[in-house]
């Protein structure tokens, strides 16, 4: 019953607070916690919610090392046979797949073979799913195989000439895909950075194939958090590969006629403001930075023959902006040379930071740490 379920929801939530506070009850019944995770898992498969928690405990299990033994010869078998059982519904495989993340993502390297072997089914599982969910958790599962094994990806397995690299590769390849939904590379960004930080010694065969099916995925983005997440992936490569990123764009015709080197920018430039996410907006910012000082200490003709949009014009003599006559008017604005555009967006960030840090020592000047504010509330400047 709904009664039934909410009650259960509402034991498990104080089971995870309570396993928060005691990492040694944890340990003591990591067997109990772990049949019963697969338990719920299986009779509560529809239920996203209750799932959620269920995979809060798994967590709480994986920060301890002492639980790792039920983590893999338990919950994870019966996880990996999820993904393959007929009778699964797509909310049980996505979340099986989110699960099975989140333990990768605390278990030490190097990782074992049976976790490699796995790490395969779930790169195929990507690649011939055409599932949104199943696609995004796929690809972030991914992202913690890449983070966790690292160099082993690149060596494995042993005496085969296609390794698991060149799998993984083939998968965020195929997240990136035309014919995929715009959705489904939603988080490939990070998986493609985590992949540049951790094995670019490796990349140099496959970095045409990536920046290839990137390109193809960006011309296609409209919504602002996908053009964010395949901009960082030009950003993060800008940072190792300058030179065979921007000969490689050069290289290639983009939508309008014109090389794909001045589309990318021109987009960049445009949704740089619009960025949002700690990690996204510093990868960006970094990115525009490289390029930067590329540009001025290379004096690269390619840079210097590309201009973008720059500020918007305002007629003096043009009275009231209403609404209306906003939309019918067409927008009117300079055009300037994509360097001096990324000298811009590098000093907006650098002001707002300074803003922000000026904001941040005056909260901690009138509001000292335990000292209550007008409405009594608590001090928050901790929480920026």
């Amino acid at each position: 019953t709904t009664g039934g379920v909410n009650l259960l929801q509402l034991g498990l939530e104080t089971l995870v607070l309570v396993l928060s506070l005691s990492r040694e009850t944890t340990v003591l019944s990591r067997h109990q916690i772990g049949e019963m995770c697969i338990q719920l898992f299986l009779a509560y498969s529809q239920d996203h919610v209750l799932l959620d928690t269920v995979k809060d405990l798994v967590v709480l299990m994986a920060e301890s090392p002492a639980c790792m033994d039920v983590l893999h010869e338990r919950v994870l078998p019966v996880l990996l046979n999820l993904l393959v059982a007929r009778q699964a519904s797509v909310m049980l495989i996505a979340a099986s797949l989110d699960v099975i993340g989140a333990i990768i993502r605390h278990t030490p390297a190097p990782l074992p073979d049976h976790m490699l072997n796995a790490c395969s089914r779930i790169a195929e599982l990507t690649m011939a799913s055409d599932d949104e969910s199943i696609m995004q958790n796929g690809g972030e599962c991914l992202r913690a195989f890449a983070a966790a094994a690292g160099e082993q990806l690149a060596t494995w397995p042993p005496g085969e000439s296609t390794k698991l690299l060149d799998v993984v590769v083939a998968a965020t390849c195929q997240l990136l895909h035309p014919s995929r939904s715009e959705n489904s590379a939603m988080f490939v960004g990070r998986l493609v950075c985590i992949l540049t930080l951790k094995l670019r010694n490796h990349l140099s065969s496959q970095l045409n194939n990536i920046l290839r099916a990137v390109l193809s995925k960006l011309m296609q983005a409209q919504k602002d958090v996908n053009v964010q997440s395949l901009i960082t992936v030009f950003a993060r490569l800008l940072e190792f590969y300058m030179v065979d990123v921007l000969s490689f764009l050069e290289g290639v015709c983009g939508p309008d006629g014109k090389s794909a080197l001045h589309f990318v920018l021109a987009r960049w430039c445009e949704s740089q403001s619009h960025f949002y996410g700690a990690y996204e907006k510093t990868v960006c910012i970094i990115g525009l930075c490289h390029l930067l000082r590329h540009g001025l200490n290379t004096a690269d003709q390619r840079l210097q023959a590309i201009v973008v949009q720059g500020d918007e014009i305002f007629a003096p003599n043009e009275g009231i902006r209403t609404r209306s006559k906003t939309k019918n008017a067409a927008r009117q604005v300079t055009i300037i040379p994509v360097l001096a555009k990324v000298f811009k967006l590098l000093l907006q960030e650098m002001a707002f930071q300074f803003e922000l840090s000026a904001r941040t020592v005056g909260k901690s000047l009138f509001n000292p740490p335990g000292a209550a504010n007008r409405d009594g509330a608590d001090d928050e400047a901790g929480d920026d």
